[in-house]
């Protein structure tokens, strides 16, 4: 695979975050946020995987998965859909949130290190590192950089939170618009 990023070689979408009311529309649940406004886009329910610790949903190719695993062990999760679904590391693209990126920019990774994120660690440790990664950046602005420690479990204001919805409807228009 070449390391530029084609959506038609990915057959799963894994967005990353922790389950249950605490955490909705936080910071450190970016990645499913956007699983979450991929699967609405295409007008399409998350289904309740029975053995595998996901929700889906099959969008053509395409198969989103939402990890019900708290972030740090989304890796079970991760394994058991590629195996569920016949999927190999290379076909998948794992969306996560980023510290290290402004909140409303975004980068595209292939095979990197986790760069001390537990969830992403958590799926390389699961199926190794040669996967594409969606990195959403999370970090507020103004006042200098904040430690992620110190607001990724805080709701999103609602600045934020559009923010973070004009950049899920910007990838979705470059990458997902099209059922592949």
């Amino acid at each position: 695979m070449e390391n530029k990023f084609n959506p038609r070689e990915i057959r799963l979408v894994i967005g990353l975050g922790n389950p249950g009311k605490a955490y909705e529309k936080t910071h450190h649940n970016a990645g499913r946020m956007f699983a979450e406004a991929l699967a609405e886009y295409h007008r399409k329910n998350l289904k309740r995987s029975l053995r595998g610790g996901f929700a889906y949903a099959e969008i053509g190719k395409w198969t989103l998965i939402v990890p019900r695993t708290f972030m740090n062990e989304s890796g079970k999760a991760a394994l058991r859909a590629l195996k569920a679904f016949r999927a190999r590391p290379e076909e998948t693209l794992v969306v996560h949130d980023e510290n290290d990126l402004p909140l409303g920019e975004y980068k595209l990774d292939f095979g990197r290190g986790d760069a001390g994120h537990k969830g992403v660690a958590s799926v390389t440790e699961a199926i190794g590192k040669n996967f594409w990664r969606l990195r959403i950046g999370i970090q507020p602005a103004g006042g200098g950089r904040k430690k992620a420690e110190d607001f990724v479990l805080r709701r999103l204001s609602p600045e934020d939170e559009t923010e973070m919805e004009m950049l899920f409807n910007e990838v979705i228009g470059l990458y997902f618009r099209s059922e592949n």
